[in-house]
């Protein structure tokens, strides 16, 4: 029986994306939206696609490389195989869950039963399945909010401001040519909004700054050229600096763009 190799999870502006392939099969890892990921993540948070990961972990899936995306899955997921606790809560679903596939299609102490019994049976069977499934979740997702507090704490010494999610990336001092004046221009890039606020300061007048969303300036230098983008040569070396920190703020940017388009939604049923 084959089973899926994953070796990334990745935020996109669209949705969750896994790098997989099949374990049956020499083929190369090829990334792929998991719609079952993003909508986990859409109504759940990272909360919610913790659960749904370690739920495909243990339907049929195995995690592979040392991805920042994927080391806290196999990390805790390797301790929790060697606690009692936990072999005590898996081998409780598990239990339930073969119960729950004998009811259905009416094996072994259940072959008796008519169909319409096995449904009405099945349905009543089904929340004790569930309330395993969750218990033993939970138990992983404990674990793995602590490995990656540990993945962060362990990374490169950074400042205050960018732990809590707002860095001051670019000052620089320019003489406008138009007005001959002296201002400063600076960049935030905010990981916790998913925003890059970018603002001018000419003289004393203080200009509206601007709020780009991370991914749209990302696109705009792909398209224009790095050369042609304002800041984005310090912008492309924070990024390959901290990583981690521009990952979230892509997760946060995407959480809320899909929000957004979630309640545009709702609005137009209305």
């Amino acid at each position: 029986m084959s089973v899926e190799l994953i070796n990334r999870i990745t935020f996109k502006k669209d949705g969750i994306y896994i790098s997989t392939h099949s374990s049956n099969d020499d083929s190369p890892y090829h990334s792929v939206k998991s719609d079952y990921l993003t909508k986990a993540y859409i109504t759940g948070g990272i909360n919610g696609l913790d659960k749904a990961v370690i739920s495909m972990y243990f339907s049929n899936c195995d995690f592979r490389g040392s991805n920042e995306s994927i080391m806290p899955y196999r990390i805790a997921i390797d301790k929790a195989m060697n606690d009692n606790e936990f072999i005590e809560i898996i081998n409780e679903h598990r239990s339930l869950e073969s119960k729950a596939i004998d009811i259905a299609n009416r094996w072994g102490n259940y072959k008796d039963l008519t169909k319409e019994e096995s449904t009405t049976i099945y349905n009543e069977f089904k929340p004790k399945v569930q309330k395993a499934e969750d218990k033993r979740n939970e138990f992983v997702i404990k674990m793995i909010k602590k490995e990656r507090g540990s993945i962060i704490k362990n990374s490169k010494k950074e400042p205050k401001e960018l732990r809590d999610g707002i860095y001051e990336i670019i000052p620089i001092h320019k003489i406008d040519e138009g007005h001959g004046e002296v201002y400063d221009e600076y960049m935030n890039f905010n990981s916790n909004n998913g925003t890059i606020i970018y603002e001018r300061r000419l003289g004393h007048l203080t200009q509206s700054p601007d709020y780009i969303k991370i991914g749209e300036y990302i696109d705009a230098i792909e398209k224009h050229g790095i050369e042609n983008v304002d800041g984005s040569n310090k912008f492309i070396e924070f990024i390959m600096k901290y990583p981690y920190i521009y990952q979230r703020g892509l997760d946060n940017e995407f959480k809320n763009t899909l929000n957004s388009e979630l309640e545009q939604e709702e609005i137009e049923e209305l």
